[in-house]
């Protein structure tokens, strides 16, 4: 992973300055920090990088690249598969060197190249020889990129700013070009695109030559499987079962690819704690909430990852003080109805005290949803795996005061997403990531222990379930689409999620995780799932939820129907029988990052926030 900064502009002309990001760049990668300027006619380009280590056994590969020829490439990505003539699974091979000597071998065919890579990118590519740059996300947005345009600063592109209200995200909705030839004195900048555009089976494919380059990228997953089933079809138990081996399957091969390239952390001298030296840390961590979706995922990491290799699960937790006052609250005024019956039966009478010392040895971070099913999560994945994987379950305990601190920074990080909803969101990723707080182990005694009370987390990979409720069906809008349309409701609203998943917020996630060394990787994102669950009808996705509203759940709120039928089938057949029965729930309540603060109590989710 890395952080890119770009900036164009006339030589003439150099008025608007971008020193002020480095230090937002150079934490998204420590490793590797560089600028390299050039000037093609009247306009320089300046491009920097920095470098977060994630391939290779020889340490990192400097950013920007530069080829013999003069292009230039800044690269924020993981090049999974679609690159030629060298084995993208062998740690030693980097993927950002292989990417620049493929566009510079296959001249005018940038978007042909680009449109083949599968994995998660940004990039920004100077092609010397045609005058021109290159840019873009890939098509599902999974990296961050932002773009400054107009008045006299020329173009500026990021990874990340400082909640300039200038900053906009660049659309993951193909490539952008920039005719260097073509620009004119007065400083203006046009944009041309090679979109992205759904697949069409039906016609052939077409290679684009050297004096043809390609128009447009092809989407790698095909359109949402639209298929409504007759009254009568249902999916029997042999093909719900073919489909659950093919999901399962899958997602195997998604983590694979997603961790068997992370180099050991001895090659980072700087990943310590006070537990000892970087061997005693995982590579790979899991944002961990106890649901459904990262208990899958933390499941599946043992059928893939070296045996006795540890993960580290980061749960977070907040003081949240309206809750904690509602919880109060709730006490009290249980105390006050016990105190009433006693009197009513035997004439007696303790009334309940209301100081606030009562409160003061109470454990409010374990009252957290999250906490709660995180903790469950972890105990069951050391009981399905039979205590030989040492998953280790990592307490991120965030009280209110330091929550407030971090807060206009993470205004900054996440913007130019700005609601009341993206900081509450923003603040959980941005604590997970951190990854600072009390760590616990499974001991060899059979124990579950406090090993680390100042625990850091060193691993820089870092895996969420972002992506399985838009594919699988798990949000309770697809329940209420599915009672008041029908399927054919519920098909068109798993299309409109599909379709958002390129504009939602993945930029944001990157840019808060990113500001702590860490990489998000998405296995649920990866294009062969994505195809798969597109592939599927919505009634093999889910079974049908019940017609009426609010029975989706049983008496202890187990799901009991609908909701991501088919990947629970593939959490029970991994043994996760409880985590494989969680019902959804969103990150903001489950951690209470939601309405932390009084003035927010009567806001609303999507309303924009107070900057400060």
């Amino acid at each position: 992973m890395c952080g890119i900064l770009f900036r164009l502009y006339r030589h003439d002309n150099n008025n608007s300055a971008v020193e002020h990001l480095y230090p937002l760049i150079k934490a998204r990668g420590p490793d590797v920090f560089a600028t390299h300027a050039v000037q093609h006619g009247e306009w320089v380009m300046e491009f920097t990088s920095s470098v977060l280590h994630l391939r290779g056994s020889d340490g990192p590969t400097a950013q920007p690249l530069r080829s013999g020829s003069g292009d230039v490439l800044c690269w924020n990505g993981e090049a999974y598969r679609g690159l030629p003539t060298a084995d993208l699974a062998e740690p030693a091979t980097n993927d950002g060197a292989l990417l620049l000597s493929t566009l510079s071998a296959h001249d005018r065919d940038v978007a042909g190249v680009m449109g083949a890579v599968r994995g998660e990118w940004a990039m920004v590519y100077y092609e010397k020889g045609a005058g021109r740059v290159w840019f873009g996300r890939d098509c599902l947005g999974r990296r961050s990129l932002l773009v400054r345009r107009g008045g006299e600063g020329g173009l500026a592109l990021s990874s990340v700013s400082n909640g300039g209200r200038e900053w906009e995200e660049v659309k993951a909705d193909g490539l952008y070009c920039i005719d260097l030839e073509s620009l004119s004195a007065s400083g203006d900048i046009p944009l041309t695109r090679i979109p992205f555009l759904p697949q069409q089976p039906q016609l052939p494919t077409i290679l684009a030559s050297d004096s043809s380059p390609t128009a447009s990228m092809t989407l790698p997953y095909p359109p949402l499987n639209a298929t409504l089933p007759s009254p009568n079809d249902g999916a029997d138990a042999d093909e719900l079962n073919k489909h659950t081996s093919a999901l399962h399957e899958t997602l195997i091969r998604s983590l694979r690819t997603r961790t068997q390239t992370i180099p050991d952390l001895t090659l980072h001298p700087d990943s310590s704690s006070s537990s000892g030296g970087s061997s005693n840390h995982p590579r790979i961590a899991v944002l961990f909430s106890g649901g459904l979706d990262c208990a899958v995922l933390a499941r599946v990491l043992n059928d893939v990852l070296p045996e006795g290799e540890g993960v580290d699960l980061v749960n977070v937790a907040f003081e949240n003080p309206r809750s904690i006052q509602n919880a109060k609250n709730e006490k009290l005024a249980a105390a006050k109805q016990a105190a009433k019956l006693q009197l009513k039966l035997d004439g007696t009478v303790e009334l309940p005290l209301e100081e606030e010392e009562k409160d003061e040895d109470e454990d409010w971070y374990a009252h957290c949803p999250d906490r709660i099913t995180g903790l469950q999560g972890w105990r069951e994945l050391l009981s399905v795996t039979n205590y030989t994987r040492p998953y280790r379950f990592v307490e991120v305990n965030i009280p209110y005061a330091e929550a407030m601190s971090h807060k206009p920074q993470i205004v900054d990080l996440i913007w130019p997403n700005d609601t009341v909803m993206d900081v509450s969101i923003g603040m959980a990723f941005y604590f997970a990531a951190r990854a600072h707080g009390r760590l616990k182990v499974w001991d060899a005694n059979g124990r579950e222990v406090v090993q680390e009370e100042d625990y850091v987390s060193q691993a820089r990979v870092f895996l969420s379930g972002l992506g399985a409720d838009e594919l699988f069906g798990g949000y309770s809008r697809h329940g209420n689409a599915y009672r008041t349309k029908g399927w054919a409701g519920l098909v068109e609203e798993l299309e409109l999620d599909l379709a958002r998943i390129p504009t939602r917020n993945l930029g944001r996630d990157d840019r808060v995780i990113a500001h702590w060394s860490r990489e998000a990787r998405y296995p649920f994102l990866d294009e062969e799932v994505v195809s798969l669950a597109c592939s599927l009808p919505a009634h093999i996705k889910l079974c049908a939820p019940p017609l009426a509203a609010g029975k989706e759940t049983d008496e202890s709120g187990k799901v009991v129907a609908g909701e991501k039928e088919l990947l629970r089938r593939v959490a029970r057949r991994v043994g996760l029988m409880k985590s494989g029965g969680e019902k959804k729930r969103a990150v903001q309540f489950g951690s209470r990052t939601a309405r932390m603060e009084i003035e927010e109590v009567k806001g609303r989710g999507m309303g924009a926030v107070k900057v400060r």
